[in-house]
């Protein structure tokens, strides 16, 4: 009987995280070629005009968190377009740049963080007068937290039921008692529809802290990836520095769907080759204490996964030395495994799990079950803890 009450319950988890996208042939042929990591050259290939311009980072999705005075990296596309542009934050312009530009028209140039006031700050590319604004793309802070204070939310799935209104409660009680950040691992739109991701991308604007966002599979539904690379941000994976800790972010590719799975029932495709090149080569650089997350969680279980074609080598990936956690989400549920994805016996307070358990691997449930909920942590270059808040 237990057995059937166990299935039961599976069934009904997959029936809300898993089967039912709609269509299954994503991404679209053009990125997948390309690969993942690539987008921004799908963009500019496939869904920009000449003439047309494309702020890339920071944006909503890929912020800045900056002091004013501190390098920052701007980036556009503009395909046909000359390298000169004008940076502009609050409608000010605040910069004269001349980008270094790809035969794609992706330029990027490097200003000085102005010094403005403390908090989110729009900011807009202009090239040849025609301009791209992102607002909350920019934070502006006068000293990085140590440790860091990020909420983890994941699973919006506007457009399902009354998540709508679940995700609004669940952002009005972060938005009381703000973090430093929050990162969103995947499946804002519920079926990718334009109006599902219109309401996700005005909702996290209304936040007073930066959100970084990477997709899930039902992100890619209905050629909604399209939508999200032009609103949300053209950069499907992130990698930033807060303090001494960073930060790398990788969206979700194809999700396997078929049901034939050894030991669990759906699968990821990803990461693909792109991503896990430019992952290596990221994990490279001078090694800092580094937090991953992304949408389907690495080990393999009853619930989809990220498929064997990449586990592996993920997994190698993300438990290197400087590894400290590895947050996910799409099961809908909560869980937390250590580096060799076990996930008994195993307390939450880092303090009291053995170093070679670390680092740990978090999945979120999704953040508009039942009343609403997300994941707290605190995490400096030498420890993570953690606790999942559900709203009354």
């Amino acid at each position: 009987m237990l057995v059937v009450v166990r299935c039961a319950a599976a069934l009904l988890l997959v029936a809300a995280c898993g089967f039912g996208n709609d269509p299954p042939d994503y991404p679209p042929p053009p990125l997948a070629n390309l690969g993942i990591h690539q987008a921004p050259t799908y963009v500019a290939r496939t869904l920009m005009t000449a003439g047309s311009t494309l702020l890339a980072h920071p944006r909503l999705g890929q912020p800045a968190i900056a002091i004013a005075g501190e390098p920052l990296d701007v980036g556009w596309i503009a395909p046909g377009a000359g390298p000169a542009a004008d940076v502009l934050v609050d409608q000010a312009v605040v910069d004269t740049v001349t980008g270094d530009c790809d035969g794609d028209g992706i330029c990027h140039a490097t200003i000085a963080a102005p010094a403005l006031s403390l908090g989110l700050h729009e900011l807009c590319i202009d090239v040849s007068g025609v301009r791209d604004c992102s607002p909350h793309a920019l934070a502006i802070v006068d000293h990085r937290n140590d440790p860091a204070t990020v909420i983890q939310l994941s699973d919006a799935h506007i457009g399902d039921g009354n998540a709508s209104l679940t995700f609004k409660k669940v952002l009005a009680a972060i938005a009381a008692a703000p973090p430093d950040f929050i990162v969103f691992t995947g499946d804002g739109a519920n079926d990718g529809l334009i109006a599902e991701r219109e309401e996700f991308v005005i909702d996290l604007a209304e936040l007073p802290v930066p959100v970084f966002v990477v997709t899930g599979n039902h992100d890619y539904d209905n050629k909604g990836i399209d939508g999200h690379l032009m609103r949300v941000g053209p950069e499907l994976d992130v990698t930033w520095s807060y303090g001494a800790l960073r930060f790398i972010g990788l969206s979700s590719g194809q999700d396997l769907d078929d049901g034939g799975h050894a030991g669990t029932i759906s699968e990821s495709s990803g990461p693909d080759p792109s991503q896990l090149t430019w992952l290596a080569q990221t994990l490279d650089a001078p090694s800092q204490p580094t937090v991953f997350f992304l949408h389907h969680p690495i080990y393999n279980g009853l619930f989809a996964t990220v498929g064997p074609d990449s586990r592996d080598q993920l997994k190698a990936l993300v438990t290197r030395d400087d590894a400290l956690a590895v947050l996910a989400g799409h099961t809908h549920i909560t869980a937390v495994f250590d580096a060799d994805g076990n996930s008994r016996d195993l307390s939450l307070d880092a303090q009291n799990v053995d170093p070679h358990r670390l680092p740990l691997h978090y999945t979120a449930a999704r953040s508009t079950n039942g009343t609403g909920g997300y994941a707290v942590f605190h995490l400096s270059a030498h420890h993570v803890d953690y606790r999942w808040i559900a709203l009354p």
